[in-house]
């Protein structure tokens, strides 16, 4: 017992363990009120994304939101679909958007308007163009020479400044050519279809099943005229990009990801199909034969086939060119105005 009773003389009392835990807390609250508060840059940065409707040239935006990929790489992503170019303009310039998606001839659009906008990723490279034709129209030429109505989404939109490319590199004048707001890419088809236009644009998957309705044919395909085609771009304000190259970085690391999960996962052409809204029951298979001729370029394919890629935007650019609407020495150097290049060098 002798062991015991010098274990209990050594032992502190309750008033002695009190004054030892008191003083812990208070080293505790010490310590942890000395270490740094988390600042703005440690929080999930947040991000104000403007698209437009559903098409393979945008599915990178809604994978990455679909499968956690900008919360992957720590982006609070806040995506708005407008309804047409000039809204999401009017939203990039006026700050009520940071980042859009667009073919280039909306950014071109601005530029021409004098807002002070830039690209800085390619993302969709593909030529998926086709002009389409009623049973009346024989070919490009003859579409011409009957001044053909063609149905476009808006004057100056993409399917109308591709559609005047296409029939002036066919050495066609397209000024003879009647254009006409007819919506949607569903609802050109379905004009054409019905016979209130003679031409529309058509792109893929979509043009598999009106061609396979047999009331219309095709006369054209934009990959006869450029085999490099930047068909969409991420841009934004000029002073948003170069000011916010943590959240640029960030997003364009998702966007790496996408372009990943489009290319290896066996379910990307269904889920594709539905999002695009492609009911019929061919659409995962055409969605699958479609991404054969899309090519979502990484940051890494940027850097090495930098130039290559901006010269798939040329044609937009020549067309603002021959139509005055831009100012600058070549195509080239329009798109070299348009696009900042600091995250793809």
């Amino acid at each position: 017992m002798d062991w015991l009773q010098r274990m209990e003389g050594r032992m502190p009392d309750r008033r002695s363990l009190f004054r030892v835990s008191v003083a812990l807390v208070a080293l505790c609250v010490i310590a942890v009120s000395g270490l740094p508060k988390p600042t703005a840059a440690q929080q999930t940065p947040k991000l104000r994304f403007a698209k437009l409707g559903p098409n393979l040239g945008m599915a990178r935006a809604y994978v990455a939101e679909a499968q956690g990929f900008f919360k992957k790489h720590g982006l609070d992503v806040e995506v708005t679909e407008f309804r047409n170019s000039p809204e999401l303009n009017t939203a990039i310039v006026s700050g009520a958007a940071d980042i859009a998606i667009t073919g280039f001839a909306a950014l071109l659009v601005a530029r021409q308007r004098g807002l002070p906008v830039k690209a800085f990723f390619v993302e969709t490279s593909s030529p998926f163009y086709y002009l389409l034709a009623s049973a009346s129209i024989d070919s490009m030429k003859d579409a011409v020479d009957k001044g053909a109505v063609v149905g476009v989404s808006g004057i100056g939109s993409l399917d109308y400044t591709v559609a005047r490319y296409m029939f002036r590199r066919a050495g066609l004048n397209p000024d003879k050519l009647k254009f006409i707001q007819a919506g949607t890419p569903g609802q050109r088809t379905a004009a054409l279809e019905a016979g209130r236009v003679q031409l529309a644009l058509s792109a893929i998957p979509e043009k598999y099943a009106v061609l396979r309705r047999g009331k219309v044919k095709e006369i054209g395909r934009m990959s006869d005229y450029a085999k490099n085609f930047a068909l969409e771009m991420f841009w934004g304000r000029e002073d948003y990009i170069a000011g916010n190259p943590d959240v640029v970085r960030r997003f364009l690391a998702a966007m790496d990801d996408t372009a990943s999960w489009i290319r290896t996962s066996p379910e990307a052409p269904a889920v594709l199909a539905r999002w695009m809204g492609l009911g019929y029951p061919e659409a995962p298979a055409d969605v699958k034969e479609a991404l054969r001729e899309v090519t979502y370029p990484t940051v890494s394919e940027h850097k090495a086939n930098l130039d290559s890629l901006l010269a798939g935007a040329e044609p937009l650019a020549d067309d603002a060119l021959e139509r005055g609407a831009l100012k600058a020495d070549s195509p080239k150097a329009l798109v070299l105005q348009s696009f900042d290049t600091r995250y793809v060098k």
